[in-house]
């Protein structure tokens, strides 16, 4: 990438030596002041998708570091289907099954208390 765009540029220059998620987001938003929470997360999966930026879990704590193509150390990304999961249970917490039929007469049954007419409350 030749031309970084300005965002860009200043992203991977703080994530250089890695930097926590939180101390990035406000450098970045003290230097656009106008940026939007979108925008910026928008920016981080570019970088992200661009193989220039990743993203790291350490001791309970979010933080990312710019890649470098060029450098001696760089080692490709590899992901895996369970790696997909561990993303997804670590940020949704435990995944949850739920039977939408079962839901939806919970859902029914409230609103119908709700509103004074609960079939069951009549028996």
């Amino acid at each position: 990438m030749k031309h970084m765009n300005p965002m860009y540029a200043l992203i991977v220059e703080l994530a250089a030596d890695r930097v926590r998620a939180i101390d990035l987001k406000h450098a970045v938003v003290r230097k656009f002041p106008q940026l939007e929470e979108a925008q910026y997360q928008s920016t981080l999966l570019g970088l992200q998708e661009l193989d220039r930026l990743v993203g790291e879990e350490i001791e309970g704590e979010w933080f990312f570091k710019a890649l470098d193509k060029n450098s001696p150390d760089y080692q490709p990304l590899e992901y895996s289907a369970e790696f997909a999961e561990k993303i997804i249970a670590a940020s949704c917490e435990e995944f949850i099954e739920i039977d939408v039929d079962e839901h939806l007469a919970q859902l029914s049954a409230m609103i119908a208390k709700a509103k004074g007419t609960d079939p069951e409350s009549a028996a």
